[in-house]
């Protein structure tokens, strides 16, 4: 999973210091992610459909667990929250790749943490749009090496297209709001935090 840490923050003091120490608190996580088999596959100029096909199969609980159990912890937080769904971007690519799956009953994130807050969602979900932002790179590395594109075969790696940019800036605000209005900025570091431990388990396996 490829995730591209913000260097576009909301500007202010106490702002940049609570996301300075978000990256700082992630970095090693995000590195072992990136590391894998499976996420080292993705970027490679040598990807094969099979490698890209399994990526998307391992992601698919991670987003499917996403969208149906966390969403519904930030409705009242993140605006826009319905324009950032992608499990039908997602189940799109995998039936373009006759890929066989189905609904399943792992819940990466979700089972494991009972309670939850929505400052921790809010973490989890900093991790998920990070990857979308990322996304970017990997979905250029499928369309040069393989040949799909976000209209056939790589829409999840498309992202918000040309929008991608602006919706990170302004998750990145509604994340900075939340740490002000909570004081909730170490209850978001380790939503995010467990958000890639779940993640790497899930690509691990």
């Amino acid at each position: 999973m490829q995730q591209q840490l913000a260097s576009e923050t909301p500007r202010s003091q106490k702002g940049d210091i609570f996301f300075n120490q978000l990256k700082e608190d992630t970095a090693p996580m995000h590195r072992a992610l990136e590391q894998l088999p499976l996420s080292v596959a993705i970027t490679s100029p040598e990807i094969t459909t099979t490698g890209y096909r399994n990526y998307l199969l391992r992601m698919l609980p991670v987003v499917q667990d996403l969208e149906k159990n966390i969403f519904p912890l930030l409705a009242n937080t993140i605006p826009d929250l319905e324009e950032r769904r992608k499990l039908p971007l997602l189940l799109d690519d995998l039936h373009y790749l006759d890929a066989e799956y189905e609904n399943t009953a792992i819940l990466p994130l979700s089972a494991a943490h009972e309670n939850m807050s929505t400052a921790f969602a809010m973490g989890i979900m900093y991790v998920l749009e990070g990857s979308t932002l990322g996304g970017r790179f990997i979905g250029n590395n499928v369309q040069k090496a393989l040949g799909y594109t976000p209209e056939t075969g790589a829409r999840y790696f498309g992202g918000y297209g040309g929008a991608t940019g602006s919706m990170w800036k302004n998750f990145l605000q509604q994340l900075g709001k939340a740490e002000v209005a909570e004081g909730a900025g170490e209850e978001i570091i380790n939503g995010a935090r467990f958000a890639f431990t779940k993640i790497y388990n899930q690509f691990k396996g």
